[in-house]
């Protein structure tokens, strides 16, 4: 009896020995508070937080190279006031005479924060590949090189995944854009996965650190699959592929983003600071309403006029003023400045865009709901909706055409154009003589101002009294219905050097933000 009586003690001995280890082998699993995150966790949202801070710099000296005075001036939406400090004179953007201090950022800012942490986070992760988190890594980090290489080309896109040098081998862009779209799809099928076995669309511990959707991983699918279909229409003259991807993206069963609920914009209060173009325009003083999209709203007596700027303090009217042209700080009550609010959202990408990309495809023949008019004018409403205007219906079915833009009224007098931007760097010298305004308007006739040629958008400054710049070229001021156009062709700085993927690929497509208004429906 005893001898059985030891076996059973011994078998339950085991049992219970079992039963412990089974349970401290899942110990950490089991025993760990889900609203407490380690110390893993921590850093991994941090970095991605740091991520989502740079695919449009928050910081605002970054912010201003990388984003205002290149595409803000290039889109035509900013003109610039700092003729009186040389640095600006000889190294803007606008005078295509860029200085290197001002060429690098744009470049080495996203490259260096996106993948620095990019990097980071993969380290952290036990299985990257099939990290929820990893996947929105991946999709930041395309949102921030589609930019990139928009702008420069080729860029080691691949070769910097594993190191941390800027000199890492090129990539042309043609092999860019291939990856971006095979890291968008495959980051996709992982937070599809994700959904379906937590069964939530919204991750609850991603919401303290997702400052553009806070943790709702379905819009995170959208704004993927939005920026799938803007791949696809950058490459839609020079890829074969383009109308499949496109077709993938809008059929896709979470779709793209249709509505101003999922515009994929960038909570600047995160960020402890307030949005950058506040400090241009408040504090610095640098930026003001550029000619173009100012005469063009005017002309078509667009009521987001005045939800994109503020009219000017000199006449209570909106005037822009020629981007490149001389302009000192103080000549900000001549013109409109933009309108902004310290914790205005930077937008990434917004639905009207997404309706204008679609209305593209239609254009091209391929298989989307709804065909290019109405696609287009929805695109102006989710504008309209946006921006909180009035009067849509009116304003689609205006009749206005384009009118020439004038200077703001003034009697000052203005000097004689001093040098050619178009050579060299050196700054502009003082002449000493200048041309008498027009006594019409204060403004040299056009005749003059032809004779000029374009070194008239450089200015000197005669006295102490500021002075506006001469009238714009009536032929410079063009407004075309910009989703129903044809396919811009790739732009480039015509003082570089081309590459032949350069001349084939869209190299520069500046990109508006939440403050910087973008002519949706112009």
């Amino acid at each position: 009896m005893r001898k059985y009586m030891n076996i059973i003690n011994r078998l339950l001995f085991g049992a219970v020995a079992l039963a412990a280890l089974s349970c401290t082998g899942n110990f950490e699993t089991y025993n760990r508070n889900p609203d407490q995150p380690s110390t893993i966790d921590r850093d991994v949202w941090n970095y991605i937080k740091s991520m989502q801070y740079n695919v449009i710099p928050t910081v605002k000296n970054q912010y201003q190279i990388v984003e205002n005075v290149s595409g803000g001036a290039y889109g035509r939406y900013f003109a610039y006031a700092k003729s009186t400090d040389a640095g600006w004179n000889t190294g803007m953007f606008a005078f295509y005479r860029i200085a290197n201090d001002w060429a690098n950022p744009p470049y080495e800012v996203p490259m260096t924060n996106i993948y620095s942490n990019w990097r980071a986070i993969k380290a952290e992760l036990e299985e990257p590949e099939d990290d929820y988190r990893m996947a929105l890594a991946q999709i930041i980090r395309v949102a921030a090189m589609q930019r990139v290489t928009d702008i420069q080309g080729p860029i080691p896109y691949r070769t910097m995944e594993n190191n941390d040098d800027l000199t890492a081998p090129y990539q042309s862009q043609e092999a860019v854009y291939g990856f971006m779209l095979e890291d968008l799809d495959h980051a996709v099928n992982v937070l599809e996965t994700y959904i379906t076995l937590a069964g939530s669309e919204v991750v609850e511990e991603a919401a303290s650190a997702d400052y553009v959707y806070n943790g709702n991983l379905a819009k995170w699918i959208r704004f993927a699959n939005s920026l799938k279909l803007r791949l696809a229409m950058r490459i839609s003259n020079v890829s074969p592929d383009a109308e499949r991807y496109a077709e993938e993206a809008v059929a896709h069963p979470y779709g793209v983003i249709e509505s101003n609920a999922d515009n994929a914009s960038l909570d600047v209060s995160q960020t402890n600071d307030q949005n950058p173009l506040r400090w241009l325009v408040e504090d610095y003083s640098d930026v003001h309403a550029a000619a173009e999209i100012v005469t063009c709203m005017k002309s078509f007596d667009d009521p987001r006029l005045s939800k994109y700027f503020n009219p000017a303090v000199r006449d209570s009217e909106y005037h822009g003023s020629r981007v490149g042209a001389y302009s000192p700080s103080q000549w900000k009550d001549y013109y409109s400045l933009p309108k902004t609010n310290a914790l205005d959202r930077l937008m990434w990408m917004n639905a009207a865009e997404v309706a204008f990309l679609k209305a593209e495809m239609a254009v091209n023949g391929w298989d989307v709901t709804g065909d290019a008019k109405t696609l287009y004018e929805e695109g102006i409403r989710l504008s309209f909706e946006q921006y909180q205007a009035e009067n849509y219906t009116s304003y689609i079915t205006g009749t206005a055409a384009p009118t020439a833009y004038s200077d703001p009224p003034t009697t000052i007098r203005r000097a004689r154009p001093t040098a050619s931007p178009s050579h060299g760097t050196a700054p502009f010298r003082r002449k000493s003589s200048a041309r008498r305004s027009s006594p019409r308007n204060g403004s040299p006739s056009i005749r003059s101002e032809r004779r000029r040629g374009p070194s008239s958008a450089a200015r000197d400054i005669r006295g102490s009294t500021p002075r506006p710049p001469a009238p714009m070229p009536r032929t410079s001021l063009t407004c075309r219905p910009k989703a129903l156009r044809e396919s811009p062709s790739p732009r480039t700085n015509r003082r570089a050097t081309p590459t032949t993927t350069m001349r084939r690929w869209p190299c520069w497509a500046p990109a508006a933000t939440s403050s910087e208004p973008g002519c949706g429906g112009m």
